[in-house]
């Protein structure tokens, strides 16, 4: 009797927890479905019957979004200021990590302090600032960018680095370095292969933060 009542339970509960779920969906789905359906009907069918499916199957109006709003150069731009700036962000924030890391001084210790401190500080503190002394200097534009985004990147990037970094053996390094190899070969041939993972993280946290910001290209 009781394993019939909690099996019954059990099945009411999953039949309420599928009706929320599907309920949640809906609500989720039918934004997107109402902007792709009316993304084939002009301005006045869409006033009119905003909810009807459109009359006919047409790519013009889409064609004429992405043609007003330069969809495919705003793309383009963008994948470009991402790139360099992640590229910028990892190559600075490791090798900074690297040498922090070997040169154990309290110069080392309070560099990484400096960096770790600049993490509390929210960039939308010191955007407007920011944003009029690169105009002043005449870097208001894609370059301007990237050096400011690089230059947000570094310190959350260099702090992660130089958690990685205390792992790699300094006894690697020094038998390069009596092979022959330079402090650069050392670096991208040593160093950077073992720190993927954290790489792969600054990579991923960083390309996303760069990706999806608009305050800076207000």
């Amino acid at each position: 009797m009781n394993n019939s009542v909690q099996t019954t339970g059990q099945k009411l509960g999953k039949v309420v927890m599928f009706i929320i779920l599907l309920i949640m969906g809906l609500v989720t789905i039918f934004p997107i479905a109402f902007m792709f359906m009316n993304s084939f009907k002009s301005q006045a069918e869409i006033v009119d019957s905003p909810l009807a499916l459109p009359k006919e199957i047409t790519f013009k109006y889409i064609s004429h979004a992405m043609t007003e709003i330069k969809l495919v150069p705003s793309i383009l731009l963008t994948v470009l200021i991402t790139v360099l700036a992640v590229g910028f962000i990892v190559i600075l924030s490791s090798s900074a990590a690297w040498m922090m890391v070997r040169v154990k001084s309290k110069f080392a210790m309070f560099v990484l302090l400096l960096f770790t401190s600049s993490m509390l500080i929210p960039f939308q503190a010191v955007m407007y600032p920011l944003i009029a002394m690169f105009e002043n200097v005449g870097l208001k534009n894609v370059p301007g960018l990237i050096i400011m985004y690089g230059g947000f990147g570094l310190a959350m990037s260099t702090f992660l680095y130089h958690g990685f970094m205390k792992s790699v053996p300094a006894s690697l390094e020094e038998a390069a370095i009596i092979d022959g190899a330079s402090v650069f070969q050392v670096y991208f041939k040593i160093v950077m292969p073992l720190v993927k993972p954290t790489t792969v993280t600054v990579i991923i946290l960083n390309a996303m933060w760069v990706w999806n910001d608009y305050l800076y290209l207000s």
